[in-house]
């Protein structure tokens, strides 16, 4: 009875993951492709990093996750007939008929809480996360678990697993808990700043699915005409943090090595540190955003950096594991999957939140806390039950709003808790919007002279990829601020890169490092102004209109390699090669001027929805000498 408790439920069990086992295997493979994967994993570079110990981390609370359940299961499974033999007069039925009732909880308890889970969600989504029927799966499940446990109380291998369980649970408690204090509400001369990043935000939805967020920038100043000089996520956050555009900041490419961006003095963290303020930066996707302590920050709260992100990420996707990051814990046992929106299938918006709350410590010093919110970022899908808008190009869109509205009420219920809003500047952003390919712009040609491009149709896809794309515009919100002339100055066009100059001015410390980006606090700040922009990777669409990823993965997996701290960076010999495929430009508000092919130009109105082609910088220079200026200085 033994070995046929064993023999079926390992056969149900790997019966119902082939289907998951086979998808995330041809993943793997077909990201090795052509050598592909190889040559960003080269065997050197994997061992001479922990890269091996964090995957075999992951591998090993998988297979003891998978031990247990197996093992628990056929073992209960014979208790189980022994007892029900007056019903069900065959054993060896009834041992069976267990294996399929319990792998069949297992399923179903993992399609409802992670509905995009490959392993047969769409045989298995039976009912919701919170309902009856979910939670006597859950008994079936961990019943067996508790029976075997009790039962193997007294041997050594339990005692220690027990032990080592409460260990590291109490551990988890007291270093979550460990900055608490009686004082929440401590009085600092100096003001805290926070600064709350919503990723991909697009403005059209921000009052309709953001009522917490919209009812927080009332009373701010709010600038309806900001922009961002690059739209990703990586660059964007280094022009906030030092004022300077990405050509000079040395971040124009995701993921780029810290040796070529500009020293750690620039950043805001440091001249805040320079005055006893504490820094924090949070985010819950990182795969292309390497931040810490060379931007300033004295800690990270994120997922796990590096490559075993984008391995593990590929591989997470298995229930046992899925439902084990459902308890807090997971945040130590498997940091690239806890609080992970790169892992979109697993992640849930509170588990981030939660994270936040254990993480950010009661307000005992001024404090620089910079909290960034990506679930509105690609791939849109998440797990967690917002209602969906099927009228909306991106069904999922919307309900990723909704969810970071409540991660932000969330972050602020705590900030108040722990002290920090009593006297605090806090600035609302955005890195970039988003656009879909419908909203692609339209351009007339105005200059008659030129007859080889009629129109100039750009597919819009995203962010980043066009610099005619309303997705450069940002949010850009002050609030807690004295001086009076930010209020006057909020019809003024304003850039990212005007936060850390206009953040110093407010604190009234120096601005000793130069700065692109202007004071916003500035009685005499023109109306208008330049600044360079720049696209990222160009996104290509499919038939469909939807991202190409494969095409994208081909494209920019050889670009990267491995470091000693297991953190992927850019290639230099590729450096050169990326910065060449952009399409570079000046913003003035409304007006584009973009570098074209061979020394012309296209000047872009985005409000007549017309371009001018200009064949040459004299041309340029003859026409109008305010951009012909523009373009040089940048």
């Amino acid at each position: 009875m033994i070995k046929l408790a064993y023999i079926s439920q390992l056969f149900i069990f790997i019966s119902f993951h082939l289907y998951g086992m086979i998808h995330q295997l041809l993943q793997l493979i077909s990201e090795g492709d052509s050598g592909k994967l190889a040559s960003v994993l080269n065997l050197g570079d994997i061992f001479s990093s922990p890269l091996p110990l964090y995957i075999g981390q992951y591998v090993a609370v998988s297979v003891i996750l998978t031990m247990l359940f197996i093992t628990s299961q056929a073992r209960f499974s014979i208790y189980l007939s022994s007892k029900i033999q007056n019903h069900i007069n065959n054993q060896k039925t009834s041992i069976v008929l267990w294996a399929i009732i319990s792998n069949s909880a297992l399923f179903i308890i993992n399609s409802a809480w992670f509905m995009h889970s490959t392993h047969l969600t769409q045989w298995f989504n039976t009912w919701p996360a919170i309902h009856l029927n979910t939670y006597a799966c859950w008994i079936i499940i961990l019943l067996p678990i508790a029976w075997f446990i009790w039962n193997k109380r007294n041997t050594a291998v339990t005692r220690a697993s027990i032990a080592m369980c409460l260990t590291l649970s109490f551990w988890f408690y007291i270093s979550s808990n460990q900055n608490v204090t009686t004082d929440t509400n401590p009085s600092f001369e100096k003001p805290h700043v926070i600064m709350i990043g919503v990723d991909s935000l697009r403005s059209d939805l921000l009052h309709s699915h953001m009522p917490f967020l919209s009812e927080q920038l009332k009373g701010t100043a709010l600038f309806e005409n900001a922009y961002t000089p690059l739209g990703r996520t990586f660059p964007a956050w280094n022009s906030i943090l030092t004022g300077l555009y990405p050509i000079n900041h040395g971040a124009r490419i995701n993921l780029i090595d810290e040796s070529q961006l500009t020293p750690t003095s620039q950043y805001l963290g440091s001249a805040l540190k320079d005055q006893g303020y504490k820094t924090l930066f949070a985010i819950d996707e990182t795969r292309f955003a390497n931040m810490g302590t060379h931007q300033g920050f004295d800690e990270v709260i994120s997922p796990r950096m590096g490559a075993s992100d984008f391995i593990v990420g590929v591989m997470a996707d298995y229930p046992l594991t899925n439902l084990l990051s459902l308890l807090p814990i997971s945040a130590w046992i498997l940091p690239e999957i806890y609080a992970n929106r790169g892992v979109a299938a697993t992640y849930r918006a509170e588990a981030f939140s939660d994270l936040l709350e254990r993480n950010i410590p009661v307000a005992t010093q001024p404090s620089f806390l910079a909290i960034h919110f990506c679930l509105a970022h690609w791939p849109f899908y998440f797990s967690s039950n917002y209602p969906l808008d099927w009228n909306y190009p991106e069904p999922y869109y919307p309900a990723n709003l909704r969810a970071i509205d409540d991660q932000i009420e969330s972050l602020m219920t705590d900030l108040e808790n722990k002290g920090y809003l009593a006297n605090s500047r806090i600035v609302f952003l955005s890195d970039h919007g988003e656009a879909w390919t419908k909203e692609s712009s339209t351009f007339t040609n105005i200059d008659t002279q030129d007859t080889t491009n009629a129109l100039h149709n750009p597919t819009v896809y995203g962010h980043g990829s066009t610099l005619t794309s309303h997705s450069n515009r940002v949010l850009l919100a002050f609030k807690g601020f004295q001086s009076t002339t930010l209020i006057n100055n909020t019809a003024k066009m304003a850039s990212l890169a005007d936060i850390k100059p206009t953040v110093l001015a407010e604190l009234g410390i120096p601005n000793y490092s130069n700065s692109d980006g202007r004071n916003l606090l500035d009685s005499s700040l023109e109306e208008q102004m330049t600044m360079p922009v720049e696209t990222g990777t160009i996104l290509t669409v499919n038939e469909n209109n939807k991202l190409d990823v494969e095409q994208l993965r081909n494209k920019m997996l050889d670009r990267y390699q491995l470091n000693s701290s297991g953190l992927l960076s850019i290639r230099h010999d590729k450096i050169a090669e990326a910065l060449k495929a952009k399409v570079k430009g000046v913003l003035s508000h409304n007006q584009v001027l973009s570098q074209f092919d061979k020394g012309s130009f296209r000047l872009f109105d985005m409000q007549a929805m017309k371009f001018e082609h200009i064949t040459s910088l004299q041309e340029l220079k003859d026409k109008d000498p305010h951009w012909s200026d523009a373009w040089c200085h940048w």
